[in-house]
């Protein structure tokens, strides 16, 4: 899946025509690049009508050289969830038309080819109820799950076989093909425009459409299950704050249990407060919170902030807003109406978070706790009971709460999506508003429906944001 944090989005002097993306932060828990590419250092993306001249000017050297793709690759990645090859999306430079003013794209008659269009097509498919077609598409899906499982598990004994490089290549190639295809998948034959017609990848098709499953990825579950190695590296993945590479760790030092790590005093001390915490918490954080449960949390928050002001208002964002029956943690935004000035904002959540701690709501902080404060990450209790649960709480401006909400609701790929489509009609969206990129002037940040609007996109219900 595409996750391209919105801060790690490089740009190029002040030209919001241009956007590089490198390749190192492009996906989060995806296809490496060099599985659709020859491994390019970045890959540039150009949203407006562009000279040559005037993008060897707007970019550093080391960027000239590298692949320029129209914004249409970005869109079809995402909405494939995995890279597209880049031969069909290369850009043309514009060497006769002059130069794209600094408006906002005007809405033009719906073209299914214009990447605008498409993104206000992807964006709203929930509310057109489009996702009732995806029972007709639950080969394909079946399909995509399986290869994805084989996946999980070779990238696994990338770690200590560094010889399946070629086979997560070759299972990404075939979801990227499968997700693009616009029918429902009957056989393999249906993916021979893709040259995947016959030989391995052909088999498992066959194999999963007629049984739901392939001997390989039973194998690897097998394999998987019996080797010690990989049980360990998932076990250490679910602490909070560790990733691959210090999971790997901790198995390389023949770390059998979570245990082992707290008794080596050298190796614990080098742990962040965060995953010291993670360990502490381990079974708690990896268990799911059910939406009774996170409504009670909000509703002892609720009760403490307006203890401190009638004013403080809290909102519950994340997956619980977009109808999750659970949640993975509390996820909180804070504002007090009419105040917009940071330094009150900041000293406002702090008021807050010091009462949550004083009542012992709050038990673990992994943030430093100071009128200085702009958020909160920590753990939380209810009176009496026994689970910490993770908690995140921001505290924003009253003015900034429709960004906000976009950002903090989510999904990821929505949040993208909705910032590329700003993108390309000459705005810049984050979750302090919507501005012109021209001139960096504010548009809108307080009211929702009138960011989407301005996009060119009528109200998307939350449910339908699980893109």
């Amino acid at each position: 899946m595409l996750f391209v944090p919105e801060e790690e989005w490089a740009r190029c002097s002040d030209d919001s025509d241009i956007v590089l993306e490198e390749s190192e932060t492009i996906l989060n828990g995806g296809a490496v690049l060099d599985s659709v590419v020859k491994s390019p250092d970045s890959i540039v993306v150009v949203t407006r009508p562009l000279s040559r001249a005037r993008f060897d000017s707007s970019v550093g050297a080391k960027y000239r050289e590298q692949p320029v793709v129209r914004p249409e690759w970005v869109v079809d990645s995402l909405a494939n969830r995995r890279l597209m090859p880049l031969d069909q999306y290369r850009y043309s430079f514009d060497e006769k038309k002059p130069e794209a003013t600094k408006e906002p794209a005007k809405l033009e008659a719906a073209d299914p080819h214009r990447a605008d269009q498409r993104l206000v097509g992807f964006l709203s498919m929930g509310a057109r109820g489009e996702k009732g077609r995806m029972g007709e598409f639950a080969n394909n899906a079946k399909v995509v799950k399986r290869f994805e499982e084989a996946i999980r598990i070779y990238e696994l004994m990338q770690f200590f076989d560094k010889n399946n490089a070629f086979r997560i290549k070759n299972y990404r190639l075939a979801i990227s093909a499968i997700e693009s295809l616009d029918r429902p998948l009957t056989s393999a034959q249906d993916l021979k425009p893709f040259g995947l017609d016959r030989g391995g990848i052909a088999q498992h098709v066959e194999e999963i459409l007629q049984t739901g499953t392939f001997s390989k990825l039973e194998t690897l579950k097998q394999q998987e299950m019996a080797d010690e190695r990989y049980q360990r590296m998932t076990q250490f993945k679910k602490i909070y704050g560790v990733g691959d590479k210090t999971a790997y760790r901790f198995v390389k030092a023949g770390y059998k249990s979570i245990q082992d790590i707290v008794h080596d005093q050298e190796m614990y001390a080098s742990l962040t407060d965060a995953q010291k915490q993670g360990i502490l918490h381990y079974d708690e954080w990896n268990e799911r919170i059910p939406r009774t449960e996170v409504e009670a949390h909000h509703n002892f928050v609720v009760k403490e902030a307006e203890a401190i002001d009638t004013n403080l208002k809290v909102m519950l964002m994340g997956s619980y807003r977009r109808g999750a029956e659970t949640s993975g943690d509390i996820d909180l935004i804070v504002y007090t109406e009419g105040v917009n000035e940071a330094s009150q904002v900041h000293e406002n959540l702090y008021k807050l978070t010091r009462r949550l701690q004083e009542s012992g709501f709050i038990v673990c902080s992994m943030t430093e706790v100071s009128p200085a404060m702009h958020k909160f990450n920590g753990g939380c209790k209810l009176p009496g009971a026994q689970k910490c649960r993770r908690l995140d709480i921001i505290g924003i401006p009253h003015a900034e709460l429709g960004a906000s909400t976009i950002y903090f609701v989510g999904n990821d790929i929505f949040n993208r999506c909705l910032r590329l489509l700003a993108q390309i009609k000459g705005y810049h969206l984050s979750n302090k508003g919507l501005f012109l990129a021209a001139d960096k002037s504010l548009v809108e940040s307080f009211d929702e429906r009138k960011i989407l609007h301005t996009l060119g996109l009528d109200w998307v219900e939350y449910k339908h944001r699980n893109i």
